[in-house]
């Protein structure tokens, strides 16, 4: 058996075991470096390739290399390459399965043997998103024990590396999110507390990529008067020589970006790189770090909103910022000296950057996956629900029944239990819908939270609206799982439903019997006398014990004359309703008074 901690990240994913009490990161690639780009190319044989080949061909052949795979997680997002068609799960499989194949060689395992794994996703991943990470893992034949925050994770190996006490501060900026979270050590009692995330799931290093790309591309059409940010006005003949000029700008952008981390200017030199017009050109710019903070200006300033931010949040549940002596920066972004200086000034006190930035992560997946595991005699985490989570009710609206931040320690559940009623006569079964906030979402309005999952509840005991009383309990436990349970108080009878937050399946829309209130006209005032008359009360009658399902609609009746009249307001009795169209009858509109002899 093998033990591993995965940074499953949006640019690079890491892998890190324990060695001789030691966290150690595995080497990849003919470079034989720890990361491994977490990207993929299929070729023309249709052959999966992952990795740093990968990405040295989708350079070449971008249209058929998928990159940042993980920013659409949990969607349903496809690509297509030469013929196979992947979903962003479907990508995290096979890099995953790279991984699996590199610890079994470097651990010389059994075929047989079980590579259990602690996976790291962003905080702010909802649920439906590490349901996504949990199923690649499993797919590509790992044993998935946990998965895992990754600031809370970098917290883990800062404070095993430095035996910190105190509170740790993290701001996590990778390659596709912003995470931020507090880590509290008590060494009195061998926990770590993670206190609600914040940060943004849409927000990372890409983000920077493409504000630099679009700059040096708008400074191209300055100096040059070609405009590559599109086909149609490139000056390019051929589309895949678009494609692929385009993604050697990319490529060298990335590479600017990296070395004005350390220097205040960057050379972006491609000679040859596209034939514009029947020539070819060659792309020259000098990059100054100053420009390049002009341009990325929206991040930074989203950056600094969303750190203010949550520490108003923090503060508001009870964190004392005094009791925070470490400021924490992790992921490849936080190399940008712009961020540092910015998480500096908010704090007025010094980062620290003691610890390699990109392998944190890793070897805090790694400290876990070894204490669950029982590899090491490591402290007891309480985690946190990071989305709040609740159910629909009459009238669009969100009840909540877990709220975000709520802590968990291992092993252990947090339930909450409410009651409903039901919302009309002789109602025989609800519909349980399960909405998921997440951290932009509306709680007012159910239309814009996310669906985390549905039932339906049938045979609960009839009575009138409002009489029923019907127990809903939540119950969530540390690895993420949901158990919804709906109880009849009057009968006894229960239905319980485990949820990952799966996105519905329209396909069971047949199952749904939300309540739709129907008006049947009839009219009375004489066009319809004789037979007329009764045709459509036959055609009433069987509207009603045919049609339309009074166990889940209700019906009202009105005829109209000179005047609409309520014969019957809105029910779901058929005996009421089909006596009192029988009753219907001829009823003309009066006629005008005329005059008469005195």
């Amino acid at each position: 058996m093998a033990t591993v901690g995965i940074d499953l990240g949006t640019t690079n994913t890491l892998v890190c075991i324990n060695q001789k009490g030691k966290e150690k990161c595995l080497r990849f690639g003919a470079m034989d470096s720890e990361i491994l780009p977490s990207c993929i190319y299929v070729d023309k044989d249709e052959k999966i390739i992952v990795g740093e080949e990968a990405r040295d061909e989708g350079r070449l052949d971008p249209e058929n290399f998928v990159s940042s795979a993980k920013t659409y997680m949990g969607t349903d997002k496809l690509y297509n390459c030469n013929g196979i068609e992947f979903n962003p799960t479907k990508v995290a499989t096979e890099i995953l399965k790279v991984v699996k194949d590199k610890v079994v060689e470097i651990l010389a395992l059994e075929d047989d043997e079980t590579v259990d794994a602690v996976i790291t996703v962003p905080a702010y991943f909802s649920s439906k998103q590490r349901s996504e990470t949990n199923k690649a893992g499993i797919e590509a034949g790992l044993n998935v024990t946990k998965i895992i925050a990754e600031p809370t994770a970098a917290a883990v190996a800062f404070i095993d590396e430095s035996e910190a006490e105190d509170k740790v501060f993290v701001v996590d900026f990778g390659g596709g999110t912003f995470d931020l979270c507090v880590l509290e050590q008590d060494s009195d009692e061998n926990y770590r507390t993670c206190h609600a995330p914040g940060g943004d799931r849409t927000l990372g290093g890409d983000n920077i990529d493409e504000l630099i790309i679009n700059g040096v591309i708008e400074w191209y059409r300055e100096q040059y008067d070609i405009d590559l940010s599109s086909y149609d006005k490139s000056g390019i003949s051929d589309k895949s020589e678009f494609l692929s000029a385009r993604a050697k700008i990319k490529r060298e952008a990335e590479k600017a970006k990296i070395k004005l981390s350390k220097k205040s200017e960057a050379d972006i030199s491609i000679p040859n790189f596209a034939r514009i017009n029947g020539k070819y050109e060659d792309f020259d710019i000098t990059l100054t770090r100053a420009r390049m903070e002009e341009w990325c200006a929206p991040v930074f300033d989203r950056v600094e909103t969303l750190i203010t931010s949550y520490i108003g949040e923090i503060k508001a549940d009870g964190i004392d910022m005094d009791s925070i002596e470490h400021i924490v920066l992790v992921g490849g972004s936080c190399y940008i000296p712009k961020i540092k200086e910015i998480v500096q000034s908010i704090f007025g006190k010094k980062t620290n950057t003691s610890m390699d930035l990109s392998t944190m992560v890793a070897k805090g997946a790694c400290i876990v996956a070894n204490s669950l595991n029982g590899v090491e005699d490591g402290p007891k985490f309480i985690d946190v629900i990071a989305h709040s989570l609740g159910l629909e009710v009459k009238g669009d609206r969100f009840e909540k029944m877990l709220n975000r931040g709520t802590r968990i320690c291992k092993g252990e559940k947090y339930n909450e239990t409410k009651i409903f009623t039901t919302t009309y006569d002789n109602q025989d079964s609800i519909e349980v819908n399960v909405y998921e906030t997440m951290d932009d979402d509306d709680e007012t309005d159910i239309k814009k939270l996310t669906p985390y999952g549905r039932f339906v509840m049938d045979n609960i005991t009839k009575a009138k609206k409002g009489e029923a009383s019907i127990e809903i309990k939540f119950e969530y436990d540390d690895n993420g799982c949901l158990v919804v349970t709906s109880t009849d108080l009057q009968s006894g009878i229960s239905k319980e439903v485990e949820m990952h937050g799966e996105i519905w399946d329209e396909s069971d829309a047949s199952n749904r019997t939300a309540p739709i209130d129907f008006a049947l006209l009839i009219d009375t005032s004489g066009s319809m006398s004789g037979t007329p008359l009764e045709s459509a009360k036959r055609a009433s009658r069987k509207l009603i014990n045919e049609m339309i399902d009074l166990n889940s609609h209700r019906l009202g009746i009105v005829t109209f004359n000179d005047t609409a009249d309520i014969v019957s307001g809105l029910s779901n009795k058929i005996d009421e309703l089909i006596s009192k169209i029988n009753e219907t009858v001829i009823n003309p509109p009066a006629e005008l008074g005329r005059l008469t002899d005195a």
